[in-house]
C-alpha cells in the first residue's frame, strides 16, 4: 500500500518516487516562476544498504528526509530514535532538527518480502506528488498509517495462573491491526516481573511462537506482569497473572 500524508513543512517540494529493483528513487522538484518543475535533488536508495544498518529490525519505520535526498544523510528507523527515550513517533520527530520527511518505508518484519512493505509519501498537498508511484489512499498522519499497517505481537490462550513450582507455556501470535493472523517470521521480545522465562527473544515462525514461563523464585499470591513486543517497539501486549500453589 502507498499512502499520502500532508506535511505543511515540506518546503514546497514536489516529490517524485519510482521503484528500483531493490529500492526506490526519490526526486525533489521546485517550480520556476513560470510553473515549470525543475529537479533540485535526486537519490537512489537501495534496501540492501539498510539491511546492514543497526536499526534494521522487525516493525520498522524507515524515514527518508529531504536531508537524505539533498545532502546524502542516511535514512533511519524512526523507532530506533524513539526507543531509548520511550517517546512516541510524533514526539520523536518533533525533536529532530531539520526533520522534513519525504518518504517513509514501513517494514513489517525484518525478513518480510518487499511486496509486504508499505510506503508513505509526504508533501504539502497531493498535487505535489508526481511521478510513477501510485497513491492508494490518503491518511491524516504517519502515526495513523503506522498503526494500521504494522503488525503486533499478542498472547494467545493466556493461562489463568502460574504454579510456583511449575510452569506455563505462553503462546505468541503475530497479528495485524484488526487482530487477523500475519504469517511472517519475526523475533519477539518477552519480559516478566517475576519467575524465569525460558527465552527472552523467542523466534516467531509463520506468525506463531511460544515461550515457557517458570514459577521459580515466586510465592503463591504474587501477581506478575508479562509483556511481549519487538526489539524497538516493546509492549504490544501486556498481561497479569497470579501465582498459585503447585
Amino acid at each position: 500500500m502507498i499512502f499520502f500524508c500532508k506535511n505543511s513543512a515540506s518546503n514546497g517540494f514536489h516529490v517524485a518516487v519510482s521503484n528500483l529493483d531493490d529500492g526506490i528513487r526519490v526526486e525533489l522538484h521546485l517550480p520556476d516562476e513560470g510553473g515549470k518543475l525543475n529537479r533540485v535533488a535526486a537519490r537512489d536508495f537501495h534496501y540492501e544498504d539498510w539491511r546492514n544498518l543497526r536499526g534494521w529490525s522487525d516493525r520498522a519505520s524507515w524515514m527518508i528526509t529531504s536531508d537524505c535526498v539533498m545532502n546524502g544523510a542516511t535514512p533511519f528507523n524512526l523507532y530506533e530514535r524513539s526507543w531509548p527515550f520511550r517517546t512516541s513517533a510524533v514526539e520523536t520527530t518533533s525533536t529532530i532538527s531539520c526533520f522534513t520527511p519525504v518518504v517513509s518505508v514501513l517494514v513489517p518484519t525484518a525478513t518480510a518480502p518487499v511486496s509486504r512493505w508499505s510506503y508513505i509519501v509526504f508533501a504539502a498537498d497531493r498535487s505535489k506528488v508526481v511521478g510513477s508511484f501510485p497513491i492508494d489512499e490518503e491518511a491524516s498522519s504517519g502515526d495513523e498509517v503506522r498503526e494500521r499497517v504494522s503488525p503486533k505481537l499478542v498472547f494467545e490462550n493466556f493461562p489463568d495462573a502460574l504454579p510456583s513450582n511449575g510452569f506455563v507455556d505462553l503462546s505468541l501470535k503475530l497479528v495485524d491491526f484488526a487482530d487477523k493472523p500475519v504469517e511472517l517470521d519475526a523475533t519477539a521480545e518477552v519480559s516478566a516481573t517475576g519467575g524465569v522465562l525460558s527465552c527472552s527473544r523467542p523466534q516467531i515462525k509463520s506468525g506463531r511462537g511460544t515461550v515457557r514461563w517458570f514459577g521459580a523464585y515466586t510465592s503463591p499470591g504474587d501477581v506478575l506482569d508479562v509483556k511481549v513486543g519487538f526489539k524497538l517497539f516493546s509492549g504490544t501486549d501486556k498481561r497479569s497473572l497470579k501465582v498459585i500453589e503447585g
